[in-house]
């Protein structure tokens, strides 16, 4: 917007000067102040097509978005987390109440999300994310102390799934629990869910698993 008016401004002084005439001022001036007309013309084509390659790209995503989400099971949905695809699945899918075991539907239902993700994001990086309610842990406190907990074994759950039985190269993938604290709505069952995040690739340092050696941790 800025350069358009300094394009527009160019645009006035130029004209002003054509008015007054050639004989009235100096030839340097006008060379320069056309020259710089010439640049601002210039400058505002090249946003213009910035802002249609821009258009053209959201575009294409949407339309992406769109085709993708027809391959994804019942229960499961595609958005967009901070501008990245994420697979948002109810925890209902994938697991029974209070558990962090994946159900048989639910194991069949990654595999339907694994299928989308090895195809469209192979050389992307995963973050699975758990999320639970706000009602504290109680009848399964032997299994869970918290719902960090609950959030957290849940996604673990899924990245061993993706990685061990769907081929997803493990280096890439890994979880995060939300617990309560980041809801989507005022429905408990809308907020237990494990979201699949998809990131830009990184290449690591190479200093992690059985790359590091002599080091050793008891368990």
């Amino acid at each position: 917007m800025v350069r358009k008016v300094i394009g527009f401004s160019l645009f006035v002084g130029l004209i002003m000067v054509v008015g007054l005439g050639c004989d009235t001022v100096p030839k340097s001036d006008y060379d320069s102040l056309a020259s710089q007309y010439r640049q601002a013309q210039a400058e505002n084509s090249a946003l213009k097509s910035e802002l249609a390659s821009a258009r053209t790209a959201k575009d294409t995503a949407e339309a992406d978005l769109a085709k993708l989400r027809g391959q994804l099971p019942p229960g499961a949905e595609l958005h967009l987390i901070e501008g990245r695809p994420a697979i948002r699945m109810e925890a209902s899918l994938l697991y029974g109440s209070g558990q962090a075991k994946i159900t048989p539907a639910g194991q069949a239902a990654l595999r339907q999300v694994a299928s989308i993700l090895q195809s469209t994001y192979r050389d992307a990086e995963i973050r699975v994310e758990g999320h639970t309610d706000t009602d504290p842990i109680k009848v399964t406190k032997n299994k869970y102390d918290t719902n960090w907990d609950l959030g957290s074994k849940r996604a673990n759950e899924v990245v061993v799934f993706l990685t061990t039985k769907c081929g997803i190269d493990s280096s890439r993938v890994y979880s995060a629990s939300y617990s309560m604290y980041r809801p989507i709505s005022s429905s408990k069952p809308a907020n237990r869910r494990v979201e699949i995040v998809v990131l830009p690739p990184t290449t690591g340092s190479g200093l992690t698993g059985s790359r590091m050696t002599g080091m050793s941790e008891e368990k």
